[in-house]
């Protein structure tokens, strides 16, 4: 049970730091055009 929670908390964490980093990276770049195509 406790190692399920693990894993969940694993993924939440690299999900979390992924956004924030590809984020900071579109609003570097500005590119806001491929931030909307990502999403869609």
């Amino acid at each position: 049970m406790s190692n399920s929670i693990k894993v969940i908390v694993d993924f939440a964490v690299l999900d979390i730091l992924y956004k924030v980093v590809f984020l900071n990276r579109w609003k570097a770049k500005g590119k806001a055009k491929l931030f909307v195509n990502t999403i869609i």
